[in-house]
């Protein structure tokens, strides 16, 4: 289970490439998983849901 999963976003490398879209996920404030996130996240701290 992660903490938050964001989805869709354009992640940019930082060497110059063009960006990718990409999901990350967020477990104990350390990002754990970058690409295809599927999974279950453990709950919304503030209670908001940020969607594309």
């Amino acid at each position: 289970m992660h903490d938050l999963i964001l989805t869709g976003g354009r992640v940019h490398d930082g060497f110059g490439s063009l960006p990718v879209t990409m999901d990350i996920a967020v477990s104990e404030g350390s990002v754990t998983a970058v690409g295809r996130v599927d999974g279950e996240f453990t709950g919304l701290r503030h209670g908001r849901v940020l969607r594309r």
